[in-house]
């Protein structure tokens, strides 16, 4: 899942309903409500993907660490 390309996303479609909400219909700006809170629920899974793989990166490293100092893993 490419974060970066996410939050660019959800920050131009809120730009735009932003400038454009006065002249949206009701249709047009709950489409865009809806889009905003998918793009929400991914963002979150994103986020909590990165969390993991820093949380692993994190553990390999402590263990490399251990065992280049000659301790138990």
């Amino acid at each position: 899942m490419d974060l970066d390309r996410l939050v660019i996303d959800s920050n131009e479609l809120s730009r735009t309903v932003q400038m454009d909400a006065l002249s949206m219909s009701e249709e047009e700006l709950h489409r865009a409500y809806e889009k905003l809170l998918a793009m929400e629920s991914l963002l979150q899974c994103a986020i909590e993907e990165k969390k993991e793989q820093l949380q692993t990166l994190i553990a390999t490293r402590k263990a490399k660490l251990a065992y280049s100092q000659g301790g138990n893993v």
